[in-house]
């Protein structure tokens, strides 16, 4: 059985994703779905990094956003680009590792370079 204030904020976050993304604060909040998607696609992250790691991070980061949308003030821009800064370091860590990753056939040298970018996403993940 759901408890009414699970209710409120399920409601809560529907609300604020078709109402507050569409404003100029919102923008930010749009670009940290995104980059959560395309972070999400990457095919390296199974091998290599916990996926529940991961999916932790960037359901954090995107509710955070989301919420933060609703301020429509300057003070949530501003979160919300700190919220986008985070999303970008751990989005040029995945990247690293997943072009490591799909060059790993055409040099064998890739593998230290490999385990390195993994080891910048866990600590990525972990801070």
């Amino acid at each position: 059985m759901t408890s009414r204030a699970e209710v409120l904020r399920r409601l809560h976050h529907s609300y604020v994703t078709h109402q507050d993304l569409d404003s100029p604060e919102g923008e930010p909040a749009v670009q940290v779905l995104q980059g959560r998607r395309a972070i999400q696609r990457s095919r390296a992250i199974g091998d290599f990094v916990d996926e529940s790691d991961l999916k932790r991070k960037l359901d954090a980061l995107q509710w955070r956003a989301v919420v933060i949308a609703a301020g429509r003030d300057e003070q949530a821009r501003a979160q919300l680009l700190a919220q986008l800064r985070q999303l970008e370091v751990l989005a040029a860590a995945v990247l690293e590792l997943d072009t490591a990753f799909r060059q790993r056939n055409s040099s064998p040298s890739l593998g230290a370079r490999i385990a390195a970018a993994a080891h910048g996403v866990k600590a990525v993940l972990r801070h």
